[in-house]
């Protein structure tokens, strides 16, 4: 389907804006508080936003196969889909948490290498991944990007 390729890297850009941007704009500047209301409430609609379009895309690629047994929204999607969400959210929780502390820096000084180093390790393997698609060839030799 056209342009399904340029739809997911436009999601996966809004996702690292959100994750690497946003919190500095609903951070409280204070260290006894935390991040507005807002940012979570921002980040839902992502994921709401994000989670209807995949399972759009889903029903419109069954539509055009001329065997739609191949492809059927079922249990194992709405899994996949959940457990996508989990991820997500687990990695953005966790560069909060970073921004967090590194707003103290002078309080949370020994936890910041540490927890910078967990939030860049769950970013390592999704982004090698997307690197890797980029960069695959096909069967025909072309360069699939």
């Amino acid at each position: 389907m056209p342009g399904v390729k340029y739809q997911l890297y436009w999601w996966s850009l809004i996702y690292y804006f959100i994750v690497f941007v946003v919190p500095y704009f609903f951070m409280e500047n204070n260290c006894e508080k935390t991040f507005s209301f807002w940012l979570f409430v921002f980040y839902a609609a992502y994921v709401v936003l994000c989670a209807v379009w995949e399972i759009v895309i889903v029903f419109r690629i069954q539509k055009l196969l001329a065997k739609p047994s191949l492809l059927q929204f079922n249990k194992w999607h709405f899994v996949e889909l959940f457990m996508g969400i989990i991820a997500r959210t687990d990695t953005f929780l966790d560069i909060c948490f970073v921004h967090l502390i590194a707003n103290c820096w002078e309080v949370y000084e020994p936890w910041v290498i540490p927890a910078l180093s967990f939030a860049i390790l769950n970013l390592i393997f999704p982004f090698v991944m997307l690197l890797r698609l980029l960069c695959k060839k096909s069967e025909t030799g072309n360069v699939l990007y």
